[in-house]
């Protein structure tokens, strides 16, 4: 029995039909967790040592791209967010930094998920001739069953 669904989502159009996805699910299972989950793609390295930061005008106006990624992350979880809530279902929300399908997976693999539920294409400039390169590598690492959502 699924009862725990993480859907990764960086904002694109298809990441965001697989949180349509998802909604179905729940349609047909109304106890199922749905977690909305995006990845800061920020070396491992780097973000543990706090080694990035966004300048536009010297240090006095220089800011750390945690910011820069707070705004953008929230706008990610209120694109997902509404496509549920206009169902009449909410989920949890949770991001992390580093590799997206490591990411993916770890946090599948950590919280014990049952299903995850991903677009084969994101935003990234570079797409694969049929799935682009997250969705690839987390078929591959996965946990747990992975939905590809056709967009």
């Amino acid at each position: 029995m699924i009862k725990k669904v993480l859907v990764p989502t960086d904002g694109s159009e298809c990441s965001l039909h697989a949180v349509a996805q998802a909604a179905k699910l729940m349609h047909l299972n109304p106890g199922l967790e749905v977690t909305i989950f995006t990845v800061h793609n920020v070396p491992k390295g780097m973000a543990r040592r706090k080694l990035f930061f966004v300048s536009t005008g010297g240090n006095k106006d220089a800011s750390k791209i945690d910011d820069v990624y707070a705004e953008e992350r929230q706008q990610v979880f209120k694109a997902a967010l509404d496509i549920l809530e206009a169902e009449g279902f909410t989920a949890k929300t949770d991001f992390s930094k580093g590799n997206p399908a490591e990411e993916i997976c770890d946090y599948a693999r950590e919280h014990g998920f049952d299903l995850i539920i991903l677009g084969p294409r994101g935003i990234s400039g570079i797409q694969g001739l049929f799935i682009g390169s997250v969705s690839s590598k987390v078929l591959a690492l996965a946990p747990c069953p992975v939905l590809l959502a056709k967009c």
